[in-house]
């Protein structure tokens, strides 16, 4: 047994290459057939190799398939390969394989070829391909993510072989792709799943108002997001209560999603039906920009006061539960209506609290009322609307109206 001294595998005696490195056993070979540089301390400068005998041994020649007659007598036929290749005898069994280059016999076993030293798995196994359980697409076997669409290679998916291309012979047994659908979500790769507004994107368009109802200026809607303030379009330019960037659109299941970017004035959107009123909102009715504000146990009840044991005369307090504080442009606050009623109606001509100088506001604008410990703000279908800052996100649908300083949007699919 000859062993190899790159790998140190045991050959079999006379083989020219090692079967598991593919080097040479004894040294280097500068090509098929040529000489062999010998060992180290040796003064000959190259030996040519030995041919084998011209004749193999009966022993090791294999009957083709077909030879045995009736009579169990190998036929006189030849064999149809050639059994004398490279002096090596050809042994046609079912755990030989031929080599490509050479055309030398070797056992599928070995990784090159053990008389041209040529690497026998490229050509004996071909490449073989998976195809993706995303896409359908075929990928080299072993990789794993897929080249067309960058998921994960799904384990189910890697057992089926590739669709054939076009132009292919089809297979014998054709198997039925399995569909995305049908994958478990716990082996679906990370974009399999919808993300909302990043697939479908903004869509419609706003409607600037103007101050008398029509229609102003269009802007349509695209992209993953919206920016609008006095930066972002002309039609802003001249708002001195906007923002650079004031609000932000993003698609949402609803419609779109409005968030606001400016924490001085904010966003305020219209009321359709009956809102809960939270200590700290505020709200616009007409042109007047109001604060709810929920007061404490000591100012609910204040005990009567006395000084130099005189008792101070005034009014009889009354019990109130709130208080509506009106908002100016110069941060201060003008009046202060105290809550005692039940409910309390503001408006421009009738009510308990009016505004006549307001030709903004309706006759009978809008209803604050207290049942059950809650307090409801509720517009009454007054001509320009009542509108709440927005606290946070708030989902928008076609035909609701926002406001941002003095413009006033509405939202279109």
């Amino acid at each position: 047994m000859a062993r190899c001294k790159n790998c140190g595998k045991a050959n079999r005696d006379g083989a020219l290459f090692c079967q598991d490195c593919g080097r040479s056993v004894d040294g280097l070979v500068d090509s098929p057939g040529g000489a062999v540089v010998g060992s180290v301390g040796s003064t000959a400068a190259a030996t040519s190799i030995p041919a084998a005998p011209a004749e193999p041994l009966l022993a090791l020649r294999a009957l083709p398939v077909g030879s045995i007659d009736s009579g169990g007598l190998p036929s006189d036929k030849p064999p149809a390969n050639d059994e004398r290749l490279h002096g090596l005898p050809q042994v046609a069994s079912t755990d030989q394989a031929p080599c490509e280059s050479c055309g030398a016999s070797n056992p599928v076993s070995v990784s090159f070829c053990r008389s041209c030293g040529q690497n026998l798995n490229s050509k004996r196994q071909p490449q073989t391909k998976i195809a993706c359980g995303h896409c359908g697409h075929p990928t080299p076997a072993g990789f794993m993510y897929c080249q067309h669409c960058g998921n994960r290679i799904i384990p189910e998916a890697a057992s089926r072989p590739a669709p054939p291309r076009r132009g292919s012979n089809p297979p014998q047994a054709p198997v039925r792709p399995q569909a995305a659908a049908s994958i478990p979500a716990a082996q679906r790769g990370p974009s399999a799943e919808p993300i909302v507004g990043r697939d479908k994107g903004l869509r419609g368009r706003v409607v600037l108002l103007r101050r008398d109802g029509s229609d102003g200026e269009v802007l349509t809607l695209s992209g993953e997001s919206c920016d609008l303030g006095r930066t972002t379009h002309r039609c802003f330019a001249d708002d001195p209560y906007l923002a650079a960037r004031h609000v932000r659109l993003t698609p949402s299941l609803s419609g779109i999603k409005v968030r606001a970017l400016d924490t001085v004035n904010g966003v305020f959107w219209q009321l359709r039906e009956p809102h809960e009123l939270q200590a700290g909102d505020v709200f616009f009715v007409g042109r007047e920009l109001i604060r709810f504000e929920l007061l404490l146990s000591d100012e609910r009840d204040q005990p009567a006061v006395s000084e130099q044991g005189v008792r101070v005369l005034g009014s009889i307090p009354r019990e109130s539960w709130g208080r509506l504080r009106q908002l100016t442009t110069a941060a201060v606050s003008r009046d202060i209506w105290h809550l005692s009623r039940s409910e309390i109606l503001l408006g421009r001509e009738e009510g308990d609290i009016v505004f006549p100088d307001d030709e903004f506001m309706s006759r009978r604008h809008a209803l604050v009322s207290r049942v059950g410990g809650k307090v409801r703000l509720e517009d009454q279908n007054s001509s320009n609307g009542t509108y709440v800052r927005l606290r946070g996100d708030r989902d928008i649908q076609p035909g609701d109206v926002i406001r941002l300083g003095e413009q006033v949007l509405r939202y279109e699919p």
